[in-house]
């Protein structure tokens, strides 16, 4: 899947900002493969005894993958701290260096997500790795189609880190345009929801809870349209009970901050009290 982003991220560079740029990107693309050299020496011998040992070495093999882990990205710190010097060596390419760190976090990305994918041959499912490249190349392009104009190298460099994390191309975009006021509430939903689907051991109860949780969401969405209506048809009658001088003072912030922390507390002990009766002990 690597490959095939590096390459519509090329394509894109190439028509937006000409062949220097594109030359620049493809070299700092194969610069920043050069951390990929421990991984594909240490998988010739791990991948074999993986798929011997996946049944009674589990906890041997989670702990391996986590010491290959740490191995990598530190080897990309070093290489990130130590870029200035690389460059030194190749003077007239130091027109990547600015998106170098990008590059290479993309290829750190792309590293650890080979390293999971073991299970999916092991259990005989590859269909799910084709998937996920079909996907991984559908958002990179949608990535590329919006930042790259807009950015150039760096939004090819971002848009290739974005696909090897998994971040939607859609939701990437909305959240470029729509604004923080309305993206800050949307951050703290999330929150909201990783908590309350995240404080019990028992995977049917944090999925009550998180149904739950949406259940009374939607139903203060519904209950602010139906609000916005009512206040439209005010407006339109010529009643108009907007507090504006009062709006902009310290007590106006104070109250509603005030007020939306209450509501959180709301949505988590809501959504928390229902599911804990009906599993005691979770």
């Amino acid at each position: 899947m690597f490959s095939l982003s590096s390459g519509i991220c090329l394509s894109f560079v190439g028509n937006a900002s000409g062949e220097n740029a594109q030359g620049l990107f493809a070299f700092g693309y194969s610069l920043a493969q050069l951390v990929t050299a421990i991984q594909a020496g240490f998988s010739t011998y791990w991948g074999p005894y993986v798929y011997s040992h996946y049944r009674d070495e589990q906890e041997r093999i989670c702990r391996v993958h986590d010491v290959l882990n740490l191995l990598i990205f530190g080897f990309f710190c070093v290489l990130v701290m130590f870029e200035d010097i690389v460059f030194v060596i190749f003077p007239d390419k130091r027109g990547c260096l600015a998106i170098f760190p990008l590059l290479m976090l993309a290829v750190v990305f792309n590293i650890l997500c080979e390293g999971t994918v073991y299970g999916n041959s092991i259990a005989r499912k590859p269909w799910h790795d084709t998937i996920g490249i079909g996907l991984g190349a559908l958002s990179n392009f949608g990535l590329c189609a919006l930042l790259v104009p807009a950015f150039g190298l760096t939004g090819a460099a971002l848009a290739l880190v974005l696909t090897m994390i998994g971040v939607p191309a859609l939701a990437f975009a909305l959240g470029m345009f729509i604004p923080l006021e309305l993206n800050a509430p949307l951050l703290v939903g999330g929150l909201v929801s990783w908590y309350v689907g995240s404080r019990s051991r028992n995977a049917e109860t944090n999925k009550t809870r998180r149904e739950r949780g949406t259940l009374i969401a939607s139903g203060f969405i519904a209950g602010g349209a139906l609000m916005g209506v009512v206040s439209a048809l005010l407006k339109y009658f010529g009643a108009d009970w907007f507090a504006t001088e009062w709006n902009g003072t310290t007590g106006a912030e104070v109250l509603s901050l005030a007020m939306y922390i209450l509501l959180i507390a709301y949505f988590v002990r809501d959504s928390l009290r229902d599911s804990a009766r009906k599993n005691n002990g979770s």
